[in-house]
């Protein structure tokens, strides 16, 4: 609502770059005068995603999603 989107319908994708993690990930992006991307990391725990730092399993974080790079995303944002 804050970005003037609320009647926007957005693009959306699907992939899976690695299959032997958790699962996909679905991308929308929201365009408008402030865009929006928006990642659903579908089965993945609470570590951040990544596709080069690993980390392992754990009851409390859950499984690591290794088809998004965190860092990079967060780059994006704030550059």
């Amino acid at each position: 609502q804050r970005n003037g989107l609320q009647n926007v319908t957005p693009t959306t994708s699907t992939f899976d770059l690695n299959t032997s993690d958790a699962g996909n990930v679905e991308k929308r992006i929201y365009n408008g005068a402030n865009p929006l991307v928006y990642y659903i990391l579908n089965n993945a725990g609470h570590q951040a995603p990544s596709k080069t730092v690993f980390s392992n399993s754990s009851p409390a974080q859950g499984v690591q999603n290794r088809d998004v790079e965190f860092a990079e995303e967060v780059w994006s944002f704030f550059k």
